[in-house]
């Protein structure tokens, strides 16, 4: 019998989670007010260094990571793209986290 990948199953658990929560992000996805206001108009003045540039005192690397990738790709498609790439971010975040296992015992 063939094993079952626990990190596969995490991370179609999570996309299938997302969807069932967000799913009208796929099919109307929209761009957010920090989005439009700080994220988008840095990246072409700034490029790559806006990684670095904190939004209302959080740095959030990871979240404009994924915004100046999918500017990147497709400027026109960002909305859509940019929700692809948080789902599947998220999804490997989910499959990592299965990865890890739990073999310590508590107490």
């Amino acid at each position: 019998m063939k094993k079952i990948n626990p990190e596969l199953i995490a991370a179609i658990s999570a996309v299938a989670l997302l969807y069932s929560r967000r799913g009208s992000h796929l099919s109307n996805p929209q761009v957010w007010n920090e989005d439009g206001v700080y994220i988008v108009p840095q990246f072409p003045a700034n490029g790559w260094t806006s990684l670095l540039e904190p939004v209302n005192g959080y740095l959030i690397s990871i979240s404009r990571m994924i915004s100046n990738t999918a500017l990147t790709v497709a400027p026109s498609e960002y909305p859509v793209i940019s929700t692809l790439l948080v789902w599947s971010f998220t999804a490997g975040v989910a499959a990592f986290i299965s990865s890890i296992g739990f073999d310590a015992q508590i107490g």
